[in-house]
């Protein structure tokens, strides 16, 4: 491949990897390490709505799902906000399946509170990213109900 920007994806044992150390088993007699790049990056284009009209400066989110065992600091989880236009985007995406969230500015919740991610993700909209693909999603905001 010629000089540039590439999208990679690293799989351990066919499990991805993603912001995380990898630590071989030394107990295991075969392991598998897998490392994919492509010049065709992923994206996720879309728009934030609220009873069919914009919900600007939206924090919206993308998690590897599905969530990892262990501390929150593993999870693989990329965000961004809205414009005015409740439109966002993400881009060189790896492949895999992710939920996409989207949070009010302002509201009652944060990403960052623990175990809202969590259960916002179990509900989340589903997206399947597939290398050198183009999704566009409407992401429609509907009331959330956390339970801890």
């Amino acid at each position: 491949m010629p000089p540039g920007f590439y999208v990679q994806e690293v799989r351990h044992n066919d499990a991805i990897l993603g912001g995380t150390t990898l630590t071989p088993d030394p107990y295991s007699q075969a392991q598998t390490l897998t490392i994919t790049l492509s010049n065709k990056p992923s994206v996720i284009t879309g728009r934030v709505l609220n009873v069919d009209k914009p919900l600007p400066e939206a924090h919206v989110r993308v998690v590897a799902y599905p969530l990892p065992d262990g501390p929150r600091r593993n999870w693989r989880t990329i965000q961004t906000a809205a414009d005015l236009e409740g439109r966002f985007c993400f881009s060189n995406l790896p492949s895999g399946e992710y939920r996409l969230i989207a949070v009010a500015p302002g509201g009652r919740y944060t990403l960052e509170e623990p175990h809202v991610l969590e259960n916002l993700a179990e509900h989340a909209e589903k997206l399947k990213v597939q290398p050198a693909s183009a999704q566009n999603i409407a992401l429609k905001s509907t009331p959330a109900k956390l339970t801890y």
